[in-house]
């Protein structure tokens, strides 16, 4: 019986944990899209059609930021960094191949669309580096 309690206690201790660390994480929205999305003219799906706020803003999911500007879209990839999962790096193309993975509207605008992804994000206490690929 006494292991029963230790092996609850430890579980119990092990969700805590979980939930913690997932509290400092971007909230978690649903923004799963294909890989490949430059010639698909309904771009972009989900966040960046609805109602905002802001002219430009961001979402994030499961290891996805979604830019938005407009009814126009980007998506990158993020993961955790740091011990409680303060730090996120987000993998951004190279500046060779920003024109190859993303739509002509964003061409020519690679530094001031990191840079308002890092205002916004930086605003609502998230840490995002960046990480050519």
């Amino acid at each position: 019986m006494r292991t029963w309690a230790v092996a609850i206690c430890i579980l119990i201790a092990t969700l805590l944990l979980v939930r913690s660390w997932l509290s400092h994480a971007p909230t978690i929205e649903k923004t799963r899209h294909t890989d490949d999305r430059r010639d698909d003219p309904d771009y972009p799906y989900g966040n960046c059609k609805k109602p905002r706020k802001t002219e430009k803003d961001v979402f994030t999911g499961l290891g996805t930021l979604e830019y938005c500007e407009g009814n126009h879209g980007l998506a990158f990839t993020w993961e955790p960094r740091g011990e409680k999962g303060e730090r996120f790096v987000l993998e951004v193309p190279s500046t060779e191949r920003w024109p190859k993975d993303f739509p002509d509207w964003a061409h020519g605008r690679r530094d001031e669309i990191l840079g308002n992804i890092k205002r916004i994000t930086s605003a609502r206490g998230w840490n995002f580096e960046f990480r050519d690929y």
